[in-house]
């Protein structure tokens, strides 16, 4: 249009001498070209916003999703764990307090059983609950916590028995690696050690020890428990029940059972592997 006028003005089709404003159409419609582009702009930030709206409601919608689907998953985990320790209470107070009491009542009920074989007997079976509860405990995977709550509820009947206890115990690594189970079949071991020394022996000194070894490139915890008593010949108690019994749930949670005796005392050694750094 203003290319139009002047083009008028040019043909004196107007009044000579107006002056020519065709050199101002650039500006108008760089104005124009600005309008148009900046309300694109501006309606493509509205889209996007939208869109943005639209994607954080789906967003928190599915993460809500997710939330309630990790709380299930949570809950189920939990449940399977609790029903997975109920289990293991179950089957350590059946395997363990439970055969003890059945053979308790078993030699109640045979003529000519002492009251000091009853009292053996049921001084068994409350070491052997007191065994359970201690590896119901938080620190249950502490070795160090679990043999000085062995200690606590040992240490009476040890006394009582003539017998001194020396504690050489070290700080060792935590056995995270081992399962409840496996620390309550390691308390049976030092339970069991413990009873031959009292039994047998005729010491007047147990001693525990605690410490890390290496050998063969392999790290492991090594527990020790010695007395001075009066020895055996372990190739002839070798093949009693005792010993075999020992060795087996030591193999049973992955430990190696030594065990030396001479006319000094007895040592009992038990290798606890340490899992490998990185693994």
């Amino acid at each position: 249009v203003l290319t139009l006028r002047d083009a008028l003005v040019l043909t004196n089709k107007l009044p000579f001498g107006s002056y020519y404003i065709s050199h101002y159409t650039g500006l108008l419609l760089f104005l124009s070209i600005a309008w148009v582009l900046i309300r694109r702009y501006a309606l493509s930030l509205r889209t996007l916003e939208s869109w943005s709206n639209d994607l954080e409601h789906k967003l928190a919608e599915r993460e809500a999703q997710l939330r309630a689907l990790f709380a299930r998953e949570k809950a189920v985990q939990e449940e399977g764990a609790a029903l997975a320790e109920r289990r293991r209470i179950m089957s350590d107070l059946h395997d363990g307090l439970g055969m003890q009491l059945v053979s308790t009542l078993n030699a109640s009920r045979r003529d000519g059983v002492g009251r000091e074989a009853m009292t053996e007997a049921i001084q068994a079976c409350l070491d052997d609950l007191r065994l359970a509860i201690d590896a119901m405990e938080p620190v249950e995977r502490d070795l160090i916590a679990l043999l000085g709550n062995f200690r606590y509820r040992m240490e009476k009947r040890l006394r009582a028995a003539g017998l001194n206890i020396e504690w050489a115990v070290q700080p060792i690594p935590e056995l995270s690696h081992m399962q409840p189970s496996q620390m309550l079949q390691l308390l049976r071991v030092v339970q069991e050690g413990v009873t031959n020394v009292l039994k047998h022996a005729n010491a007047t000194r147990v001693r525990f020890e605690t410490g890390v070894e290496t050998e063969g490139g392999r790290t492991h915890v090594m527990l020790r428990i010695s007395d001075n008593g009066r020895g055996f010949d372990p190739d002839r108690a070798g093949r009693g029940m005792g010993l075999r019994n020992l060795a087996a749930r030591a193999a049973a949670i992955g430990c190696k059972l030594t065990m030396a005796s001479d006319a000094s005392g007895t040592r009992l050694s038990l290798a606890i592997p340490l899992p490998a750094q990185g693994a």
